[in-house]
């Protein structure tokens, strides 16, 4: 997996568990929307929501459902934000969660008792509260990513698709005087 789609998968973290916050570096985040874009899914995405406090540590809630488990989860990604053109790619989401080339990744994944590797069984991750990913490595990045983002991802997998389509919104607070 490539350092790119390693950091493709990082924002997906980020934009699939943020809903509306002001903190790390100055900017707020807001997910707009989030959904699944199949009935079926095999990944589904439920009650997403999280916090970033000024420590730059993202506090997840809502879950990630498996409802049917699966061995294979290779996929293709689109990512715009204007003005850029459109990014996209493929990923393999069990190499991902491994965390071959980025071990915070895996890291997080051990944190939240997720399977290091494939088969993932049927089963459900929550965030909670008292678990903090932090992602001050990012924040100076926060600027390029900032405007509205839409990103699509497209899995297939060895027990059917996955389908989610996010909404996000980064910008900088103004300062007020």
């Amino acid at each position: 997996m490539s350092d790119r789609n390693g950091r493709v998968y990082v924002v997906l973290v980020l934009v699939t568990y943020i809903r509306t916050s002001t903190a790390c570096n100055g900017y707020t985040l807001k997910l707009n929307s989030i959904k699944n874009c199949i009935d079926d899914s095999v990944i589904k995405i439920e009650n997403p929501g999280a916090t970033l406090d000024k420590d730059c540590n993202i506090i997840l809630k809502g879950c990630l459902n498996f409802p049917k488990g699966f061995k294979t989860a290779k996929g293709k990604y689109v990512l715009k934000k204007a003005p850029m053109p459109p990014m996209d790619g493929e990923l393999d989401f069990c190499e991902v969660v491994s965390g071959l080339n980025d071990p915070q990744i895996g890291n997080v994944a051990k944190m939240y008792n997720m399977p290091s590797k494939c088969p993932i069984p049927p089963g459900k991750v929550c965030g909670d509260a008292n678990k903090k990913i932090n992602i001050s490595r990012f924040k100076n990045q926060l600027g390029i990513a900032s405007g509205t983002i839409d990103l699509k991802l497209d899995v297939d997998h060895d027990t059917g698709k996955s389908c989610i389509d996010i909404n996000v919104t980064i910008s900088k607070n103004r300062a007020r005087g």
